[in-house]
């Protein structure tokens, strides 16, 4: 059904403002609430996206209650619930959002008790993430609302969203630690959420506290989320110019860590070749090299190329020996090849 953008727009826009905004917030220095007001923030963008796609996808009824005569919207979390029946969403990408939801919702009405930080950080990266993508692919006018990058620092150890929840089950469990109870719930909440009505608390630490369940994070659906999904850690890393970094996550032998070993490669030992280089040495002009380059996908590969930061604002595109190989071996099992650009192919002897 096609829609005109003067009925989503305006939620659209609301959306990257208040996206933008906790991004803001999230990164407040002074600002002794920022936790929440991101996440409301956040929750609100999601909102409203929901409802600017929902009405794109099949007009304002859908941003209703059925029955109530266009007079109440529906709730946050079934509006991305129904992005997920839709299909513009995953299982798996629904569950962050609806946390994050979850969390607004305590936050908005009652008293939010203090979150770890890595689960703040990991709800937040992928409900960003996933409104960034689904904004470029849905409302392509838009796509660049979002800059490339935002900073983050960290100066502590480095742990993830499934070890912070990992310790905050094991407190709700075995301490009966109540605001570790209460935020355990909330998650849970979240990440069951079926579209009509969130679980009871009461029928959460039942289940939570029952003596036969031994491993809760193993009965919980939190616990199935954790164990699935990638985690996200910051991790910053010093290097000389002229240089790039390999980076290996291998399991640390400290439980709650992540490990990682990185090690530096000289760039100009690497990737010895520009593209004039790579041309000369195919027997190739420079268009075809160009052509061959992207129809092959090359530089999505970090074995065959780097791009080199030789200023401020410019760069350098920069090609390895492995890829000089691959080039020479797809053209000789490739003689009829002709690159898809008609320019290049004149030029491709």
């Amino acid at each position: 059904m096609s829609t005109n953008i003067r009925s989503y727009g305006p939620h659209l826009n609301k959306s990257i403002q208040a996206a933008q905004s906790a991004i803001d917030r999230a990164n407040s220095v002074h600002d002794p609430y920022y936790k929440e007001s991101s996440i409301i923030l956040l929750s609100n963008s999601w909102e409203l996206f929901s409802k600017a796609l929902l009405i794109k996808h099949g007009g304002e009824k859908l941003i209703y209650e059925s029955g109530t005569n266009k007079e109440i919207s529906i709730k946050a979390e079934k509006a991305v619930n129904k992005l997920k029946n839709l299909g513009y969403i995953s299982e798996t990408q629904v569950i962050p959002i609806q946390q994050l939801i979850s969390l607004r919702n305590e936050a908005s009405h009652s008293i939010l008790n203090d979150i770890p930080d890595e689960i703040v950080f990991h709800l937040e990266y992928y409900a960003v993430r996933y409104l960034k993508e689904l904004i470029e692919i849905n409302f392509k006018p838009y796509s660049k609302s979002f800059k490339r990058n935002y900073l983050s620092i960290n100066f502590e150890g480095v742990v993830t969203y499934a070890d912070r929840v990992k310790k905050l089950v094991s407190r709700a469990k075995k301490r009966r630690d109540l605001k570790s109870m209460r935020l355990t719930y909330l998650l849970e909440r979240g990440t069951i959420f079926n579209g009509s009505e969130y679980i009871k608390q009461s029928d959460f630490n039942k289940n939570l506290l029952d003596k036969r369940n031994k491993r809760p994070m193993y009965k919980l659906k939190l616990g199935e989320y954790s164990r699935k999904s990638d985690m996200i850690v910051v991790v910053p890393i010093q290097a000389p110019s002229g240089t790039v970094a390999d980076i290996k996550l291998t399991k640390s032998r400290s439980q709650g860590n992540i490990s990682v070993n990185f090690e530096k490669r000289a760039t100009d030992d690497d990737y010895p070749y520009l593209t004039t280089d790579l041309g000369v040495r195919i027997g190739r002009s420079r268009n075809y090299t160009q052509q061959i380059i992207k129809d092959l996908k090359v530089k999505e590969n970090c074995e065959f190329h780097q791009n080199i930061r030789t200023g401020k604002t410019s760069s350098t595109n920069k090609y390895s020996e492995s890829c000089l190989s691959y080039l020479k071996e797809f053209i000789v099992n490739n003689p009829d090849y002709i690159p898809k650009n008609s320019r290049s192919a004149k030029n491709k002897i």
